[in-house]
């Protein structure tokens, strides 16, 4: 029986937001540039004729209320309460829910993450509810909104994360007539799949992740693994190959030269959220930096960058919302939020697509230290945003990930 408080949900921005936003365009001012050569433009952020172009397509060219209609049409939106417990209260949270005519379809909760949101589930909907393939499974899709992100609720205190939302996505799970179901997620939404795997193994059966976050290995528990990277690391025999090494460096890379957008998220969002408050042009400079940097050379469209970027700025929590999760993660602290869920074990079945340009990448047998490994594929193409980017290949990996379950986990099967 699926609950009464389930209310159908349209985007519908009033035309005084929309007639705010173009005067804040029309006023907007642009840092100078630096002379940078071609390979470096990029190197000192986002260069400001590259935001100076897409601003004048915002005020020109981009059509909102087209884009509007298209989300709306395309993917079915509800909202409904579901109990945060103390100290946040009952939240209104905002969701996608599409389901499958095989009656034998699977319940899938996918989870986005930052920059993304509910809308990286729009080039995926369609191939796992209706599948072309008769031999693929078909799924019943949930994608929810996490909690302050976009239309999903904002507590007012402190302390929604991880462990948070995937009580909260657990309950909606089941508010909606699936006890037993799958999740899949990228950036945050990986991390919110593991913790309902350490949390909600009873329902959640299984997880599937495009960014696997996994600690080092130690030397007493690993040892093999650790001289494993040194010998990759040396070229010697017997050690991680080439392609697991450069993971490594990639991944360190990473953290290196690209995460000062965390730092500043997990500790002062607020003093951040003003900028990206009040002026659009600060928050698609901050979100389009993230787009092009991290994915594989996808064709953005100023009309998809803006659409992003939008969702933000109309969003119920504005864009606080999202880099205030970054806080509530305590980065930085070894014993924090999400070091805990990292390190934490799980007997939920796991399934990891590793496309070539994800921000975190590890050894393949690092992937199962945590969780019970029964799928694994490495795409040589693709980037962060996995289900926009290669929406095929993702969607392959689901299918194949989610066979392995249905012959093992006979919960999935309609009860």
């Amino acid at each position: 029986m699926v609950s009464s408080d389930i209310i159908p949900f349209a985007i519908s921005v009033s035309d005084e937001v929309l007639a705010d936003l173009q005067t804040r365009l029309n006023l907007a001012r642009f840092p100078k540039n630096l002379t940078l050569s071609i390979e470096n433009r990029w190197s000192y952020g986002v260069p400001t004729q590259s935001v100076q172009d897409l601003v004048e397509y915002w005020k020109k060219s981009f059509n909102w209320r087209k884009i509007e209609t298209d989300i709306n049409t395309k993917l079915p939106q509800f909202t409904t309460p579901i109990d945060a417990e103390n100290p946040h209260g009952i939240l209104t949270m905002h969701f996608v829910h599409k389901r499958s005519p095989n009656p034998n379809a699977v319940p899938l909760l996918f989870s986005h993450g930052w920059p993304g949101s509910f809308l990286e589930v729009g080039k995926i909907i369609e191939p796992l509810t209706n599948p072309s393939d008769p031999k693929h499974p078909a799924f019943h899709v949930v994608a929810p909104s996490l909690p302050g992100f976009v239309f999903s609720e904002a507590s007012k205190s402190p302390g929604v994360f991880l462990k948070t939302t995937a009580l909260m996505f657990d309950k909606l799970m089941k508010k909606l007539g699936y006890n037993h179901y799958v999740a899949q997620g990228g950036d945050w939404g990986a991390l919110v799949v593991k913790a309902l795997a350490v949390h909600h193994g009873d329902s959640c059966r299984g997880t599937h992740t495009n960014m696997l976050l996994v600690p080092p290995p130690t030397f007493l528990r690993n040892p093999i693994r650790i001289l494993r990277a040194a010998m990759g690391f040396m070229g010697l025999p017997g050690g991680y190959s080439k392609r697991e090494i450069d993971y490594l460096k990639e991944t360190e890379g990473f953290n290196k030269h690209e995460t000062g957008y965390q730092s500043i998220q997990g500790t002062k969002p607020q003093t951040l959220a003003y900028g990206l408050t009040d002026s659009p042009t600060a928050l698609l400079a901050w979100i389009y930096e993230k787009l092009h940097i991290w994915t594989d050379q996808y064709p953005w469209t100023p009309d998809e960058i803006l659409t992003w970027v939008v969702l933000y700025w109309i969003s119920d929590a504005g864009p606080v919302g999202g880099v205030r999760y970054y806080k509530e993660g305590q980065f930085g602290d070894g014993n924090g939020a999400v070091a805990q869920i990292v390190r934490a074990h799980s007997s939920v079945p796991l399934g990891v697509s590793v496309f070539r340009k994800e921000l975190y990448k590890f050894p393949d047998d690092w992937c199962g230290m945590l969780q019970p490994l029964v799928y694994h594929k490495f795409h040589e193409e693709g980037g962060h945003f996995a289900a926009h980017e290669k929406p095929d290949l993702l969607v392959n990996d689901i299918c194949r990930f989610t066979e392995i379950l249905m012959r093992r986990d006979k919960s999935l099967l309609p009860e």
